[in-house]
């Protein structure tokens, strides 16, 4: 069984998808539910809340993450359950369930080497590429814990306090609070209904926005230092170098909010933060233009994500400054701008 997502505006085909996922989900008796690399609210949201209904179901379930997820979320219900141990990609799974990733590259597994029968893939990025045996996919929701509610109420299933946090959680971290354009009349009428099941809107934005250090924001400081911005392009860049982090004893994790936080510029059409690792460089993409999709030039690299908030991983380390700025200036990144 293949389908190749869908709006939910069409309901008919929203209510045989959903009934038709949750039929495989009853059938099977090991599942295994994974998401992407670097963790945030929306994959942990999402992967709980599942893994909370899968769980009272009487499925055997696991969830697994290729890095932990940051600090800040520990506040989730379940969130102990994820693991990165990478021996549950040896057993057998009679289903699995891959939430929030545009492909399989971002959840750093191979699935050439996943011993399972069926693959479901629920997402909402505009960059999917549709892998799965049965594909959930529907660009227009905020986020993956959207499409999950809607699949609750479909099924019919209650929700708790627990649900309704996890699920709260991934809306509010993919709408930046209620911010950025993932915000539609739609998310924040799902976000009220979860507040009335118990969810505290004010614990979770406390929780994931007030998680700032004294030594994260010096790095802060440090980074915003060397913002530059091209006028020719319209583009504001910096970049931040592993090292740094030994320096200030920090995670990657305190850097999660600055390149949001530089999209709020004026006269800029596109920011880009760099992170330069030794083998790698890390690179994220936020514009607040309606003309400029950054998920395309992503795709170009083999990233991903929305037409508004996009990244991607190049296999090489970019040298500071210059070679930040000649990638940008490329041709085949300039035609997208």
């Amino acid at each position: 069984m293949i389908s190749d997502g869908f709006h939910y505006n069409k309901l008919p085909t929203n209510s045989l998808l959903f009934n038709g996922l949750n039929q495989q989900i009853m059938a099977a008796n090991s599942i295994l539910i994974i998401s992407h690399q670097r963790p945030d609210g929306d994959s942990c949201g999402s992967s709980l809340a599942l893994f909370n209904y899968l769980k009272t179901s009487g499925k055997n379930v696991a969830i697994f993450m290729a890095d932990q997820p940051p600090s800040y979320f520990s506040f989730l219900p379940g969130l102990e359950v994820i693991t990165g141990d990478r021996m549950l990609l040896n057993r057998q799974w009679d289903l699995v369930i891959v939430l929030d990733s545009s492909d399989w590259a971002h959840t750093q597994v191979k699935p050439s080497n996943l011993l399972r029968k069926m693959t479901i893939n629920i997402d909402h990025h505009f960059s999917n590429n549709r892998f799965g045996d049965i594909n959930c996919v529907d660009d227009l929701a905020s986020s993956t814990c959207e499409i999950i509610y809607k699949f609750f109420t479909e099924i019919k299933l209650a929700l708790n306090y627990q649900l309704a946090t996890c699920l709260l959680c991934g809306i509010l971290s993919d709408t930046g609070g209620f911010y950025n354009s993932a915000t539609t009349i739609e998310a924040i009428k799902i976000s009220a209904r979860l507040i009335d099941q118990g969810a505290k809107m004010y614990k979770i934005n406390n929780q994931v926005g007030r998680n700032r250090t004294i030594n994260g924001l010096r790095l802060w400081g440090e980074v915003l230092a060397r913002l530059k911005i091209d006028a020719d392009l319209k583009i504001a860049y910096t970049y931040v170098r592993e090292e740094e982090y030994k320096k200030y004893l920090i995670n990657d994790e305190e850097l999660d909010g600055l390149i949001n936080f530089l999209n709020a510029l004026t006269d800029v059409s596109i920011s880009a933060l760099f992170r330069i690792n030794r083998n790698q460089t890390v690179v994220s993409l936020r514009t607040t233009k309606d003309n400029i999709n950054v998920a395309q030039i992503a795709q170009l690299y083999g990233g991903g994500g929305h037409q508004k908030a996009a990244g991607f991983t190049l296999p090489y380390t970019l040298d500071e400054d210059s070679d930040l700025l000649s990638f940008l200036k490329k041709d085949n990144n300039r035609c997208m701008l």
